[in-house]
């Protein structure tokens, strides 16, 4: 089965995407490469949760809930053309009270909720990008923060899963194997108990082959998780409306990855 739903679409709402990310662009790219749902991901912290201790207040101070609903007037006042809208967060990891930036008040909003466990350009202190095992480490740890805090039952999924986001002093890629079998099994294990998928991020690999994308250190994890029964989700992580086009991996993906329409959660 085709893919057809986008599940990570960031709008010129976030503060890292582009001014022209609009609702207007994205319809009709959407149109073009054949999507019938959208889902709207904007980045979001909730402002009921304080920021004044967190390095990263300038970035979230003016991505709360008023701010990132703005998207629902904006997509209210243009013609969808047949486009489902879904509209969600990629809400973030707390790692100083173990938990995420969110109150329940706010999770009842949304269609569905995204969870990133991979922001350590971020979340981490800068000194834990070496040795390496320790960046490896701080994942894991806010892995199961996640998972295991109250709101997980509003998580629909981990957004780019151990991916470590913007890490530059060396390839993301080189923390997977920092991680045991041992450790994701336990991980997806407990995922799957609180029916939490994982997104394949599509993000950057239409720049691959098909060899190189079966050789992805980040497959490996996936297939791990498939065997514990986990379900899945796809993410563009588009934050401009060209960048739609990478979801057309998300095929070749499910094609190396041997997963079936059971393996999929759609929303």
């Amino acid at each position: 089965m085709k893919t057809t739903q986008d599940l990570h679409v960031h709008t010129h709402l976030s503060i890292c995407a582009e001014p022209f990310a609009t609702p207007e662009a994205y319809i009709e790219k959407a149109l073009e490469i054949g999507l019938t749902s959208l889902g709207i991901a904007d980045h979001l912290w909730d402002s009921a949760v304080p920021l004044d201790d967190h390095p990263w207040k300038g970035f979230y101070g003016e991505q709360n809930y008023a701010h990132t609903a703005l998207s629902r007037e904006e997509f209210a006042k243009i013609d969808t053309k047949g486009i489902r809208i879904l509209f969600g967060a990629e809400g973030e990891y707390d790692p100083v009270n173990h938990g995420i930036g969110l109150t329940e008040e706010v999770c009842q909003k949304l269609d569905f909720l995204l969870i990133p466990n991979s922001h350590t350009h971020m979340m981490m202190p800068k000194d834990y990008y070496e040795p390496k095992q320790k960046h490896a480490d701080f994942m894991l740890k806010a892995y199961f923060d996640i998972i295991n805090c109250p709101l997980s039952g509003y998580i629909t999924s981990i957004a780019h899963p151990f991916a470590a986001v913007a890490c530059k002093p060396y390839p993301s890629g080189d923390l997977y194997p920092l991680i045991s079998y041992n450790q994701y099994k336990e991980a997806f294990d407990a995922a799957k108990e609180k029916s939490i998928a994982f997104e394949i991020n599509t993000s950057g690999l239409l720049k691959y082959t098909k060899d190189e994308i079966k050789s992805l250190p980040r497959l490996d994890v996936f297939r791990i998780a498939k065997e514990c029964g986990c379900k899945f989700t796809f993410g563009s992580d588009a934050h401009q409306p060209e960048s739609l086009e990478s979801i057309r991996c998300a095929d070749l993906l499910r094609e190396i990855l041997k997963l079936t329409d059971e393996d999929i959660l759609t929303i």
